[in-house]
């Protein structure tokens, strides 16, 4: 069973890592495009894409200690502030494209070994998204090669720019918290409770 992991930076800018148990429900997506229409004076319709969001939903069960740590937790996030979100404590990897690359491709070359694409694995999906947060895809991991190539099963349905971000489909390093409330039910020795959060992506 895969474990949650929730990570943030606290105002001594230290690294916060909460553990958490999977609840039933587990991990929900719910993607969103925020559209503006407006109406030219030729009575024309303009759509203009503004942001694509993911709306995240996790369920989790966690015990005292831990309990403690989400209402320290709480306080910082409710100030609006981000926090990452991993679904799998294994994984958790993000790489970044180091060329403009050309649909379809079966492959993705990333910028440096510091940002070692090793770290994803055969059979892994993946999200790829450009840098403007208009055009995403999923795909899965084929293959790894030497220490920057992903070789995909799919071939890629869009062109990217270079710096394209890549990321495991279940890590989400910028979520924001949507609950005005912290009030876990509990469950003999465990409380649970479901977290509503919002993933921004703006056009740079």
């Amino acid at each position: 069973m895969a474990n949650y992991a929730i990570e943030y930076l606290d105002d001594g800018s230290t690294a916060r890592v909460i553990h958490l148990l999977p609840g039933n429900d587990g991990v929900r997506i719910e993607w969103k495009t925020e559209i503006n229409r407006n109406i030219t004076s030729t009575g024309i319709i303009e759509n203009v894409v503004q942001n694509t969001l993911r709306y995240v939903t996790f369920d989790c069960y966690f015990q005292k200690a831990v309990f403690h740590q989400l209402e320290t937790f709480m306080s910082f996030a409710q100030q609006g502030r981000p926090f990452t979100f991993i679904k799998d404590s294994t994984a958790g990897t993000k790489s970044v494209l180091l060329s403009d690359t050309a649909a379809p491709a079966s492959s993705l070359i990333t910028t440096d070994t510091a940002l070692d694409p090793v770290d994803f694995s055969a059979g892994e999906t993946i999200i790829i998204r450009d840098i403007y947060g208009t055009k995403w895809e999923i795909n899965e991991v084929d293959a790894i090669v030497g220490d920057d190539q992903i070789d995909l099963v799919s071939t890629t349905q869009h062109d990217y720019e270079a710096g394209a971000i890549i990321n495991s489909y279940y890590y989400f390093d910028s979520l924001y918290l949507m609950d005005e409330q912290f009030d876990p039910d509990r469950d003999g020795a465990f409380w649970h409770h479901t977290f509503n959060c919002v993933e921004v992506r703006s056009g740079s």
